[in-house]
């Protein structure tokens, strides 16, 4: 597992716009096909994990030239990727987009982080990720035993089966 975090995040303000992901994308897709270039045995099973404004960067870079160089795109708590999610191009399929988005997101109901295409990930052939109603944004990632770390870990780890 690799934490990127080669761009600059936005402040309240500027989470709106998609400005800092549109910085950070071009970085974000040379990270990811440095890794399949680099990667040697077996093909691996990259996972490209984005919370918040993070799923906006890794929209921004899966819209890039030749895509994002993952085999799944995981979107947590997500203000949206900037267009609908056939548009994204990766190494998957739809069904390898896994959108995670709590009842208890306070993103899911502001109309203000609403404006990167969010209600276009509503698209029923992406895996809509089942979570734990009281996980709020900033907490998907604090309890392993939630459905939700359940199902991101069998992403991972490449033993999730439909």
């Amino acid at each position: 597992m690799v934490s990127w975090i080669g761009y600059d995040s936005p402040g309240w303000t500027g989470a709106v716009s998609g400005g800092h992901a549109d910085d950070g994308k071009d970085d974000l897709q040379d990270f990811q096909a440095g890794l399949r270039t680099t990667h040697r045995g077996a093909p691996s099973n990259n996972t490209l994990i984005g919370h918040s404004y993070g799923s906006t960067v890794v929209g921004a870079a899966a819209r890039n030239d030749s895509g994002a160089y993952a085999d799944n795109l995981v979107l947590v708590g997500s203000p949206g990727v900037g267009s609908e999610l056939t548009d994204l191009k990766f190494d998957g399929g739809m069904k390898d987009i896994h959108v995670v988005m709590s009842e208890n997101d306070w993103v899911r109901d502001s109309e203000s982080y609403q404006t990167h295409y969010f209600d276009k990930q509503e698209d029923p052939r992406a895996t809509h990720v089942q979570t734990d109603p009281e996980t709020e944004h900033d907490g998907y990632f604090n309890d392993s035993e939630t459905p939700e770390m359940e199902h991101i870990g069998k992403v991972v780890a490449g033993t999730r089966r439909d």
